[in-house]
């Protein structure tokens, strides 16, 4: 059984015109707003709680008042009421939490909502926009339909057939925010290739989870932990995103065995931006351009690319290979695909992946993982692929190929 509950806020999650300065990670105005314009909670978590961020510094600090509304949903049944005010001190970044009661109960409710409401800012040095942000309140959260393969959601994710809006969640650890330049990249490469009218990205500040290394199983872990966006089984798809602080287990830098990113399940995705800003760093390569690159790639196996998920109209799939370059045969002798294109300068391409087989999967083996990504994007090739194509005055981030759009376009996209 769902709830839904609408905080509303006199300030809007706010993402500015998109800044060439890959360390800005948001907006250059002074901004109130929710860190989460939806949340996914269970009725018998007791508590949801809603960050307001402050984006830009006030001088002297500031206060605004809070107070939550009845909607459908009523108090005390289903939530307890909350008023209160929060105090700023006026430092970019500061965050305060408005902390919602939530009251379980033993009867099958159609969907509810109640709000919460700022009012009574103290200042005039911040630009305030009238918005909403949704809460889901679920008797028994169904994970279901987001804990499948990859590329299994392909066509619900490209087509409104079956939900007509996509929430992308963005869980990065404090920190290790991607640049908003790279989050406006990535929203205009969800809207070229799918035909959602309504898109939302939002943000989850983590905690770091103090790992040297992170394996993906580790990483499903933490996103069972944090996560709060999930398929709300009516309209709303839901992807998660994870921005790490330690690189994949097994990574060797001095080997250029570095993994940028990796997808393990239909609506689940790592990328590993500490890695990522140390291969930028190194190579001179911009940050937004590194991190929209592997986005970008990673998600297009979420699209179902190459033949996981969305079956290529022609034959554009590329092979496993050995170490030196011989086709690895399945039990029956036949070659088998690796999910990647086989069209040099494409998004996909199989270049972009690791070309040791034989050791990755060595490694896999060792480390006795229950989840295994259906890709491990290489650092050291998707550098070099950058670097290459600066270098002949290219785009620096490499676009999906005639083929793979076709493909796209066959399942349903753009």
């Amino acid at each position: 059984m769902k709830k839904i509950f609408a905080l509303a806020l006199l300030a809007s999650l706010f993402l500015a015109s998109c800044s060439s300065n890959d360390n800005d990670n948001g907006p250059a105005a002074n901004t109130l707003s929710f860190e989460n314009t939806e949340i996914t909670v269970n009725e018998n978590a007791g508590t949801v709680t809603f960050p307001v961020r402050l984006t830009g510094n006030v001088e002297g600090g500031f206060t605004v008042n809070f107070e939550t509304r009845d909607g459908t949903a009523t108090q005390p049944g289903d939530y307890t009421r909350n008023t209160g005010t929060l105090t700023f001190n006026g430092n970019n970044g500061e965050r305060q939490n408005i902390v919602v009661n939530i009251n379980e109960d033993t009867f099958r409710e159609d969907t509810e909502d109640f709000v919460v409401a700022l009012s009574g800012i103290s200042t005039n040095l911040i630009d305030i926009d009238p918005a909403t942000a949704t809460g889901l309140i679920l008797d028994d959260i169904d994970l279901s339909g987001n804990l499948l393969s990859s590329g299994s959601s392909a066509n619900d994710i490209l087509t409104n057939s079956n939900f007509d809006r996509l929430l992308v969640q963005i869980g990065y650890v404090n920190g290790f925010r991607p640049t908003q330049q790279t989050i406006a990249n990535f929203s205009t490469y969800l809207s070229e290739r799918t035909f959602k009218q309504d898109i939302e990205i939002n943000f989850l500040e983590l905690d770091s989870p103090d790992e040297e290394t992170l394996t993906l199983q580790e990483i499903a872990d933490l996103e069972s932990e944090n996560r709060t966006a999930f398929n709300n089984g009516t309209n709303t798809m839901a992807i998660y995103i994870y921005f790490a602080d330690s690189p994949s287990d097994g990574d060797d830098l001095d080997r250029g065995l570095v993994t940028l990113g990796a997808v393990y399940r239909n609506t689940s995705m790592v990328i590993f931006e500490e890695t990522i800003r140390t291969l930028s760093s190194r190579s001179g390569i911009p940050l937004t351009d590194v991190e929209t690159a592997t986005l970008n790639h990673e998600f297009g196996h979420l699209f179902g690319l190459v033949d996981l998920g969305t079956v290529p109209v022609n034959d554009h799939e590329d092979i496993l290979r050995d170490a030196d370059g011989n086709p690895i045969l399945d039990e029956n002798g036949n070659e088998q695909g690796n999910n990647h294109c086989n069209v040099d300068g494409c998004l996909m391409q199989a270049q972009l992946t690791f070309q040791a087989p034989a050791a990755l999967r060595a490694f896999m083996a060792s480390t006795k993982e229950e989840i295994v990504s259906a890709c491990s994007l290489s650092g050291i090739a998707m550098i070099r692929l950058l670097e290459d194509r600066a270098a002949r005055g290219l785009s620096t981030v490499p676009d999906l190929d005639a083929e793979c759009i076709l493909d796209l376009q066959n399942n349903g996209g753009r």
